[in-house]
């Protein structure tokens, strides 16, 4: 986020500004606290969505200025379908939902203790070797980001050189569509996204990718990789070893890639 662009777009009737730590495409981490305090600033509440970096990062909300901040147990490996919402104190909103009394009259309905223990219990797992964990997964992902630019021509990777979540890879392959490649893969049994897994259904380029500067016809061959604390080096390799060969027998049935080869197809835009 550019901060002056930033400023600029606040109002005086902005009474609430969300924002997300980190990217769930490329994993590029936001300037959280510089917003902070612009927000406090302008008297304006601050949510934070830490989907991406809870359990990755350490995050201390007063300090950093939050208002609000939310995470969602599933990224650090807690039960799908269990979440948190941190409020500060003094912050008030209305009811999500009319009905009962449980947390604080917000949200009704019996609480899902298993899951609730869960997530705690997930979270306390996530953090004891934080750390340690960032090291490794960096080192896999920038092990696999160099293998793959030395051994296939023509592509890009998103956010090189940004400060990343170290578990999230985003790569263009020029001239192929990400729904081929995906669904070569998954025949071998590697699950990747042609986008963010929330719109994983849209057929329109990604939004983030535009921003970047991307151009429309790049940004449908782009593919994110995830990766975990259960990942290996071994599943790296492999993963590797199958996109050389199916971005290879792709390219060989692409037309763009023959016109490319032959010196006829003009790259219209360098990024």
């Amino acid at each position: 986020m550019i901060l002056d662009e930033f400023k600029k777009a606040l109002r005086e009737d902005t009474i609430l500004v969300s924002v997300m730590h980190a990217n769930n495409e490329v994993g590029s981490f936001q300037p959280v606290e510089e917003i902070g305090k612009i927000t406090k600033e302008r008297k304006i509440i601050f949510h934070v969505d830490a989907v991406q970096t809870m359990g990755k990062v350490e995050i201390y909300p007063e300090k950093m200025g939050i208002d609000l901040l939310s995470f969602s147990g599933h990224k650090f490996h807690a039960p799908k379908g269990i979440g948190v919402l941190y409020k500060r104190d003094g912050v008030r909103f209305a009811k999500v939902i009319t009905g009962g009394n449980q947390e604080g009259k917000r949200r009704p309905g019996t609480s899902n203790v298993p899951y609730i223990v869960g997530i705690a219990k997930a979270l306390k797992m996530a953090t004891e070797n934080m750390k340690e964990e960032w090291v490794r997964e960096e080192t896999l992902r920038n092990y696999f980001e160099d293998e793959v630019s030395k051994r296939i021509p023509e592509i890009k990777i998103n956010g090189k050189g940004a400060r990343r979540l170290p578990g999230t890879s985003s790569i263009t392959f020029k001239y192929l569509e990400g729904e081929s490649m995906l669904l070569n893969l998954s025949l071998r049994g590697i699950a990747v996204s042609s986008g963010s897994a929330c719109s994983s259904d849209s057929l329109q380029p990604s939004h983030v990718l535009l921003a970047m500067g991307i151009p429309a016809e790049y940004a449908h061959g782009t593919l994110r990789f995830s990766l975990s604390k259960y990942t290996t080096k071994e599943e790296i390799d492999y993963t590797i070893e199958a996109l050389v060969e199916i971005i290879g027998k792709l390219r060989e049935l692409s037309p763009l890639w023959k016109t490319f080869k032959d010196n006829k197809l003009t790259d219209t835009a360098s990024f």
